[in-house]
């Protein structure tokens, strides 16, 4: 079965990929040739938000939903902008464990087993405890994960529990595919490849997606922009399918 972590990769220019999964990509390219164009958007965009964060004092990092850490990955731009961070990525794929745990592994930083839908037990696990701490600011990521999870398993609840467990300092950066301004054939024939892996994915309305952070403002520009557009001024071509993306404002006391 292609695995979506492996797909992603396959998109980004990592080696961590199967035929099967070439093979899925290709399917996804005739429904939507920019398709690696939007991936390595989205792998800016996280990369972004770290430096985004560090630049605002945060030395601490949970990547949940990290996928296969291919280069540059959140674990070496954390570093790299501050030597301390300390860094966390959270996958609950066995073939991303089975990729990136000893190529992450370190002492200021682990890829552990963990999956978004158990905020408590994720926040619980001990080599996150061991790590992070969690009186002090953190950054969470949740960079492409969300549209994996469906709405009757509540990803609005789970981002608020998420937000719960979180000292006042921290911030949300999220990115997720976009029914708003999307092309519905396209997005109807990639969401058909992805039945077929190892993670369907929900489509949802920019307005859906900007109540995952509840009542906490957005930083710069204060809104949801497409992926690409984050962060900077400069314009981009629109695409036949939007993931859009936002950093919240720091969780107040």
């Amino acid at each position: 079965m292609p695995s979506s972590a492996r797909m992603y990769d396959y998109m980004l220019g990592g080696d961590a990929h199967q035929s099967c999964d070439r093979d899925a990509v290709a399917k996804v390219l005739e429904a939507l040739p920019e398709a690696p164009l939007l991936a390595r958007a989205n792998r800016t965009f996280a990369l972004a938000a770290v430096r985004y964060c560090a630049a605002r004092g945060i030395r601490q990092f949970i990547d949940v939903g990290t996928g296969i850490p291919t280069s540059p990955s959140v674990f070496e731009i954390a570093r790299a902008c501050s030597p301390e961070a300390k860094v966390v990525g959270v996958d609950c794929d066995p073939v991303v464990l089975a990729e990136g745990a000893a190529s992450v592994s370190s002492a200021s930083s682990a890829l552990i087993e963990g999956d978004v839908r158990e905020p408590e037990r994720l926040f619980g696990a001990p080599t996150l405890r061991r790590l992070i701490d969690l009186d002090e600011p953190v950054a969470v990521l949740l960079v492409a994960v969300l549209h994996f999870i469906s709405d009757e398993e509540d990803p609005v609840a789970i981002v608020a529990r998420i937000r719960q467990l979180l000292a006042p300092g921290s911030v949300l950066a999220v990115s997720h595919i976009c029914a708003t301004g999307s092309d519905p054939e396209a997005v109807r024939r990639i969401e058909g490849v992805y039945r077929q892996s190892s993670g369907a994915f929900h489509i949802r309305s920019e307005r859906g997606i900007r109540k995952l952070f509840g009542d906490l403002p957005l930083a710069r520009p204060g809104h949801l922009v497409d992926v690409q557009r984050w962060g900077t001024d400069s314009p981009s071509a629109p695409t036949p399918v939007r993931i859009v993306a936002g950093v919240s404002a720091p969780i107040p006391p």
